[in-house]
């Protein structure tokens, strides 16, 4: 069994490189990518300036447009733009093009971060750059580059104009082997610590969740099972029922609307009040209590439902087994044959599902979050998807592929633990 694990364990590594690159591929096939979205940005900005559209189309130059290829890996071919994200090649960083005005051979500026200033001596089709102070300069590089652009005159008339430039830039093994999943475009921030700022929210919900729906619906369902077609599960079963086909959103918007707005019994959303930082300790746990109520009200009620269910059918069906019987017959007590029995084996459908609610610590839903204003990652998830932010979505959605191959492991794991006649090899 030992070695079965570690092979599920190193498959990980194979898994999410498959996920990373049907993922990648999917972004540099869909439009209206980032570019497209800073193009629209510039046009609004110039529309509400009176420009008329025609203008605004053009208010980023090309250079512009170029710059932000680079920032977003979009100037290369896409296995290469890959492999830069994964973090096996280097990516240019600290780009700077410097442009050779009139045939000019030499020219003078600084670099990026240190301002030191450097001498630019082109050569035919190559250039080479020093310091004009004679120090040594590590870790940059030096490019030619010719371009095409085009041109308008005063009467409206398209030409082409060559230019000449000097590429200063800098190489950086920055990837995902490096722990980084870029810079997201809209935030202007690191996709590591938007999700590490994000993920509080969610976890929280997720954890609870998982554990009052275990707590609940399996105690539920074996009482059901016990009491088959009596008065109580007559009744439970209606109110699950119910339960399971109010869709969580729906109940959600009704609760706040209802209990938050109306009555005011709870807070109308988000995880803890504006004062959270100055209460006690107790003033921030009744807080926390107050805000976490109706959302995982929420959250519970479509899985409670399931597995309660789930927990009875399979109880009901385990108990009917010859083995059981047997035992009765032999005279095992019942609540022995119960417990002792039946239920080991009728948790083991349970079991195998149980690795997966690890992907509720993250995935969460966008519409409760919305509903409830949580700044948890699923509503990020979404606003990303939205907002274009390409980044940020590969890197919300390999958060979720690891949790659910991670999930799929522990589930075998706890599968094993439950029924001894499963043995992996």
């Amino acid at each position: 069994m030992h070695a079965y694990f570690i092979r599920r364990l190193l498959l990980i590594i194979p898994t999410l490189l498959g996920v990373s690159m049907l993922l990648y591929a999917v972004i540099q096939f869909v439009p209206g990518g980032p570019v497209e979205q800073m193009r629209m940005a510039a046009a609004q900005q110039e529309g509400g300036r009176g420009v008329s559209s025609g203008s605004a189309n053009s208010s980023l130059s090309e250079d512009q447009i170029d710059a932000y290829k680079e920032l977003f890996g979009f100037d290369k071919p896409a296995w290469e733009g890959y492999l830069c994200w994964l973090g096996v090649l280097p990516r240019e960083t600290n780009i700077k093009r410097v442009e050779f005005l009139d045939g000019a051979k030499e020219l003078r500026t600084r670099l990026p971060k240190t301002r030191q200033p450097i001498r630019i001596v082109r050569e035919g089709e190559s250039v080479s750059f020093n310091a004009v102070d004679g120090s040594e300069i590590k870790g940059w590089e030096i490019a030619f580059e010719r371009k095409i652009r085009k041109t308008k005159d005063d009467q409206g008339r398209e030409g082409t104009l060559e230019k000449v430039y000097a590429k200063l830039h800098q190489k950086k093994f920055d990837g995902i082997l490096q722990g980084s999943l870029g810079q997201s475009i809209f935030y202007s921030d690191s996709v590591t610590s938007i999700i590490a700022s994000r993920l509080p929210a969610t976890a929280w919900f997720g954890f609870w969740s998982f554990l009052l729906t275990y707590l609940i619906s399996i105690p539920l369902g074996v009482v059901k099972a016990l009491k088959h077609r009596s008065a109580f599960d007559t009744v439970t079963s209606g109110g699950i029922f119910v339960g399971y086909a109010v869709p969580a959103y729906a109940l959600g918007a009704l609760l706040v609307v209802f209990l938050s707005a109306r009555l005011g019994w709870f807070p109308m959303g988000g995880l803890s009040s504006i004062q959270f930082r100055d209460f006690t300790f107790m003033e921030k746990v009744r807080d926390l209590i107050s805000h976490s109520v109706l959302p995982l009200f929420c959250y519970v009620i479509g899985d409670f439902a399931f597995l309660t269910m789930m927990m009875k059918n399979q109880l009901l069906e385990t108990l009917s087994a010859d083995y059981v019987r047997t035992a009765v017959s032999k005279g095992v007590p019942f609540r022995r044959a119960v417990f002792g029995h039946a239920f080991r084996n009728a948790f083991v459908p349970i079991a195998t599902n149980l690795g997966q609610f690890i992907s509720l610590f993250v995935g969460g839903s966008f519409l409760l979050e919305r509903i409830f204003d949580i700044n948890g990652v699923a509503l990020l998830g979404f606003e990303a998807l939205l907002q274009r932010d390409y980044p940020l979505v590969i890197g919300v959605a390999m958060l979720g592929a690891l949790l659910l191959v991670i999930g799929n492991i522990i589930s075998d794991f706890i599968t094993a633990l439950v029924d001894p006649r499963i043995s992996y090899r």
